[in-house]
């Protein structure tokens, strides 16, 4: 039985911005488990990176390619990958390296402060309004996941200055990375969103690489165990995390969707709960509210706010 097609004056259910709205979601919840392949695998910080995007590249080209989808962009869109594909480098060799010093958890969060540089960009290039509800959710995600952490200021050392520092680089890379995804989604003559992040990832071997050689990592995994954990981080958070953000955040505006991927850090700190026993005070759980409440308060701003906005069907 078909279903009845919707009356012409009726918006449909997946406007835009909720289809947005839900890709992003659901990507943030895949790279949310990004932090645990760096914490369980015995290998350096830019080779768990590199073999993340040799095996993520893989996996989305050989889909593209049974796809008959075309894996090979034109010079122009071409230089747009690989920035994107730099700036995504530079943002994982920073994050991993923070990690390093200040635990997954804080330098997950550090990476995130993504949300101010996109919505700054989205404000004075972009010309994005941004809304009272959005205002509000920026400080309170952060006061929330900072309650999280239950960093005490006393406990700050020097390694933990490089630690907080690594981190906020990570972020700038981040939000261009960001950045640079949505404009290799945006215009004519696109690849497919599959084949559009194979490329970066495929660039982002090399980039990644050079940072290993740079740091004087060992360049093999060695171990079956852990060489199956890349294959997992590479298939799952890579390829799949990715392709899903890169179909929504083009969907919705810088702030908003920058704003959304605030539950990776939210859904990683589950994951170090959970799986890792990591101890967590009352004001912990508290952090973990709030910083979700800031969340839905984006959630309800895309699929309401954004949908009023549209005009009804002639």
């Amino acid at each position: 039985m078909k279903h009845a097609p919707s009356s012409p004056g009726q918006p449909p259910l997946l406007t835009p911005a909720v289809r947005g709205l839900l890709l992003v979601l659901a990507g943030a919840a895949v790279i949310s488990a990004a932090p645990l392949f760096v914490k369980i695998v015995n290998a350096g910080p830019a080779m768990i990176a590199c073999y993340r995007m040799i095996w993520g590249s893989l996996a989305l080209l050989c889909i593209a390619r049974c796809r008959s989808e075309r894996i090979l962009p034109g010079r122009d869109m071409g230089i747009v990958i690989l920035w994107a594909a730099l700036f995504f480098s530079l943002d994982l060799l920073s994050w991993h390296q923070s990690i390093l010093y200040v635990g997954p958890g804080l330098a997950t969060i550090l990476t995130n402060f993504q949300i101010f540089f996109l919505a700054a960009y989205g404000t004075f290039f972009l010309r994005e309004k941004m809304s009272l509800r959005l205002k509000l959710a920026i400080p309170l995600v952060f006061v929330g996941l900072w309650l999280v952490l239950d960093v005490r200021i006393g406990d700050i050392t020097l390694d933990i200055c490089f630690g907080l520092v690594t981190g906020l680089l990570s972020a700038l890379f981040y939000a261009g990375f960001i950045l640079s995804l949505r404009r290799s989604r945006s215009g004519g003559n696109l690849l497919s969103p599959t084949a559009n992040m194979g490329m970066i990832s495929l660039f982002a071997v090399f980039f990644t690489g050079l940072g290993g050689i740079a740091g004087g990592e060992d360049l093999v995994i060695h171990g079956l165990r852990d060489n199956l954990l890349m294959v997992c981080s590479g298939v799952g958070v890579q390829a799949l995390g990715w392709v899903l953000l890169s179909k929504g955040l083009p969907l919705l505006p810088a702030a908003q969707g920058g704003l959304l991927l605030m539950l990776q850090p939210a859904l990683s700190f589950a994951w170090d709960v959970l799986l890792f026993d990591r101890p967590t005070s009352a004001w912990g759980y508290a952090g973990a509210a709030i910083s979700l409440a800031a969340i839905a308060m984006c959630v309800w701003d895309a699929s309401t706010v954004r949908r009023r906005k549209e005009p009804d069907t002639p």
